[in-house]
């Protein structure tokens, strides 16, 4: 295994509970003084009540927000409204190109996400704060399952994976392959499948490392059934 991994990026804070959005969104006002927030979300979700939650909170705070489409000219719509934060609401796409947004205009921008989606979505944007609110993610399905497993099982050949890493792949995959469909345990999957995946790949890309054998000695399968498993 590789040991040289001496740091990986976290998030500086990360909210992770079931109604936790309007207390991590207080932090704006009251402890980072954030007046004016851009707010990327995917087009489809203007379509729906499904920012409420978000725009509600921030109404009810006094701050200032704009909400525009991740599949616009984004970076030119965030240097005219000029914010000191932006929010990303929405899928794993709409995630990345706010992320793109915030370095393409200032890094110095407080960065938020808050996935509405299961998926690599978490971790991947590097944001100063994550807000995973259950009550924002959509329910989901086979495709959403099936992406957990898929996070898990690439975290298993990335060039910083290790015992540690291995840990989070395997709890994971334990809840999933236990038969678990509820929301809350899935984001629980999805939580650890992104913590070891990030991780994993921090600072490089794929390696030497692969842990498929240790994973399945972990759940008790050969490497032939966990194989099948995964794919």
């Amino acid at each position: 295994m590789n040991e040289n991994l001496q740091s990986f990026l976290v998030p500086g804070k990360l909210y992770f509970k079931q109604g936790c959005l309007p207390v991590a969104l207080a932090e704006l006002k009251y402890e980072l003084h954030k007046n004016r927030i851009l707010i990327l979300t995917d087009a489809a979700l203007m379509l729906t009540d499904a920012l409420l939650p978000v725009t509600g909170a921030l109404y009810d705070l006094g701050i200032t927000f704009s909400v525009i489409p991740s599949d616009g000219n984004t970076l030119s719509s965030c240097r005219k409204f000029e914010p000191d934060c932006i929010i990303a609401c929405g899928s794993a796409e709409t995630l990345q190109v706010a992320a793109g947004v915030r370095e393409g205009f200032d890094p110095k921008v407080y960065f938020i996400t808050i996935p509405t989606t299961l998926g690599k979505t978490q971790t991947a944007a590097r944001p100063d704060m994550v807000i995973v609110d259950e009550d924002m993610v959509a329910e989901p399905d086979e495709t959403a399952i099936s992406g957990i497993l898929a996070t898990a099982r690439d975290s298993l050949c990335g060039a910083n994976a290790s015992d540690y890493t291995l840990g989070f792949a395997v709890q994971a995959m334990s809840i999933i392959f236990g038969g678990a469909k509820d929301k809350t345990s899935l984001l629980r999957a999805a939580s650890l499948a992104e913590n070891a995946f990030a991780i994993a790949y921090a600072g490089g890309g794929k390696g030497g490392v692969d842990l498929t054998a240790d994973a399945a000695e972990a759940l008790g399968l050969t490497v032939e059934e966990l194989t099948a498993k995964l794919n």
